[in-house]
Order: structure tokens, then sequence, then C-alpha cells
């Protein structure tokens, strides 16, 4: 009876804990997307530039009418052409047009949502990543729960600075990494197809999500008999982003895709002397990276598929990755994002933990606040500008 009631109080604490967690990432996001708007607009988060709203006048919804931000501007506004304007996005997207129309979930559900209108549309793009951010802080405490480690380990993932950034610019990396976690979390509970369904819209999200699909694939083979229990797995998880890939390429002419160099760190090094943003970068990305790998590869034995996916997202997103994604410290941060997720299901091994707990520390948005203005940088302002 004693035990029980014990039990009974340690699975309340746990669910406290829970949200307490979710409550945290909630208001971090609250109190900054809240002084943007007042500071800007919600179309804000689009960050339009003058070059993309004038690179073609095939659109009546996309042109200098919107009124650009910059001169540039950042890839939501390929994610906003798409939702509002789906026909004729493509005319203004360059050579990017393979990929982006490659990841069609968010813009869609946003096109969908706001009726394609250019008024609503800003809104259910920020609103789609920030209800993301909290599914996903939601569904890696509950994981984290289930192995019986504390969930307040999910709000770092909820306020990595990396991730962050993104919901600042209309990205998709909040909606894919939701779908992921929330495939993880199916998968703990033995949910097999919502979970194998879970990983296709993560892959028709955003491509880089693949490491984690495939890691789904190996627990589903690791615990079959037979062969044909994991292949249906991969043909649901990865049929639909194969023939939308296709259905893509067909249509626009040619299918584009993002590359990686084959010098490791060839991206960051293409930056020497390593100015304050870079060396930012090496401090709370390529650093703890690093270390996570190191720490998977002790456990690989203990955890095979957890531990090769911690090592395959840290040489994709960060020994492998191109300069132009080592541009500045929002675009390697955001391209990270894979490697924290990972090292969180790595805390499921039960022992030699400790370098994945200093790797998160390191990836903690304190620890990011702290080294950046050691720097000499205003690090929320690199997150929520």
């Amino acid at each position: 009876m004693v035990r029980h009631g014990v039990e009974q109080g340690l699975a309340l604490t746990q669910r406290r804990r829970v949200a307490e967690a979710l409550v945290v990432v909630a208001a971090f996001y609250a109190l900054f997307v809240w002084l943007r708007i007042d500071q800007h607009s919600v179309k804000w988060f689009v960050h339009l530039g003058r070059r993309f709203e004038t690179a073609a006048h095939t659109s009546s919804k996309i042109g200098p009418q919107l009124g650009a931000q910059s001169k540039i501007g950042y890839d939501g506004q390929y994610y906003f052409a798409i939702a509002v304007d789906p026909e004729h996005a493509r005319d203004y997207l360059g050579f990017r047009a393979g990929y982006v129309y490659g990841r069609p979930v968010l813009p869609l559900l946003a096109g969908g949502l706001g009726g394609g209108s250019v008024r609503v549309v800003p809104y259910t793009l920020l609103v789609i990543d920030l209800i993301a951010v909290l599914v996903a802080t939601l569904a890696v405490g509950l994981w984290l729960r289930a192995r019986g480690i504390s969930p307040w380990w999910s709000a770092v993932f909820g306020l990595y600075p990396g991730l962050a950034s993104t919901v600042f610019r209309d990205l998709t990396e909040p909606l894919a990494f939701a779908f992921v976690a929330a495939a993880m979390l199916a998968w703990e509970h033995r949910r097999t197809w919502l979970s194998a369904s879970l990983f296709a819209l993560a892959l028709l999200t955003r491509e880089t999500t693949f490491p984690f699909a495939l890691a789904g694939v190996a627990l589903v083979a690791l615990e079959a008999r037979a062969w044909r229990r994991p292949l249906a797995y991969f043909a649901v998880a990865f049929g639909p982003f194969v023939a939308w890939k296709e259905i893509v390429a067909i249509w626009i002419g040619r299918q584009t895709q993002q590359g990686i160099t084959l010098v490791p760190f060839g991206g960051i090094l293409h930056y020497r002397p390593l100015d304050a943003t870079h060396r930012l970068i090496v401090a709370v990305v390529l650093v703890p990276a690093l270390l996570a790998a190191v720490g998977a590869l002790v456990v690989a034995r203990r955890a095979p598929v957890e531990a090769a996916l911690v090592v395959v997202t840290t040489l994709l997103y960060v020994v492998f990755l191109r300069k132009n994604d080592y541009v500045d410290w929002g675009a390697a941060g955001r391209d990270a994002t894979p490697v924290v997720l990972a090292t969180l299901y790595c805390l499921g091994v039960r022992l030699r933990r400790m370098p994945f707990v200093v790797a998160l520390g390191a990836w903690s948005l304190p620890t990011y606040l702290l080294v950046a203005h050691l720097f000499g940088l205003n690090g929320l302002m690199l997150v929520t500008q």
C-alpha cells in the first residue's frame, strides 16, 4: 500500500513537471512574440524581401504592395508565397522552387486555415509554429516521463535558441519536429502505424527529419520477427515523401535538394578567422554536438538506434554542413535542431548520461545567452529578430 502510494506520488510529480516545463516554454514565446507584434506586426514574422517581391509579376497577391522589410528577406517568405498563391509562387522562388514546394505541409495548412488571404496567412503561419513548439515540448516531456526521466529536459528543446529563431521567421522546423516528437511518443506507446504516419507528415514538412524516420524503421526492425513489418513501416513513412518529390520534380522541371560539403568542418572553416558570431556557433552548436556524438559512441551497444541517430545528425547537420549554412548563427543554430532532439532521446540510456547532460546544458537558452554576452553579442536579438 505504501509503495503504491509512493508510485502514485511520483507519477503525479512527473505529470506536474511536464506541465511546468510547458508553461515555461509558453511564457517565453508569449512574451517575446507579443513584443515583436507590438513593435512591428504579425506580417513582420514573414520577413518579406524586395528582391523576392519583384522576382516576377504573375501573382496578384505577391508584389511590392505587401511591403518589404529588407532587401533579401528570409525563407519564411517562400512558405507565405505558396500559402497565398500556390499556383504562381514558383515564379518568385527561382532555384529554390524544388525544395520549397517539396515541403508542402506548413504552407498548405497555413493557406487552408487562412483562406489564402495575404492578411490572414501571417497569423496562421505564426500560430501553427507556436502550437507546434508546444506540442513538441509536450511530446518530448511525455516521452521522457515514460522513461522515468525528468520531463523538465523537454524545455531545453522547446527553448533551444536555434528552434526558437525559426518561430520568429515563420519556418518549417517547429511543425516538422513536432511531428517527429509525436511520432516517437506514438512508438513509445506501440502505436506503430500512427508513428509511421506522423513521420510521413514530418518528411513532407521538412526532409531533414529523415534520420528520425529511418530510426523508426530500425526500431520496428529490431522488434519484428519478419521483414514485412519494417518494410511496411518504411513504405508508410517514406512513400508519400518520395511520391511527392517526383510530382514536384515533374511540375517544376527539376528537383533541387540542399547538399553537404565533403570536407569535415569545411563550412565553418570557410569563415576563418572567426568573428564573434562564428565563435558563438562553435561554442553553442559545434562543440556540444561533437560531445553528444562522442557520448553516443560510448552507449552504442546499449542503445544502437538512439546512438546512431545522434552520430548521423551530427555528421549531416554539423560536421559536413555547407558554408552557406554557417553564414550566421540563425542558419547554423536551426540546422542543428535535429542533433538536440536526438540527444534528448539518448537520455533514455540509464548509464553514462553525462556527455548528453553537458551537451544539452550547452544548448540551453541560459547558456546561449551567457556565451553570446561574453562574445559581445545580443543573444535575444539574434533569436527573436
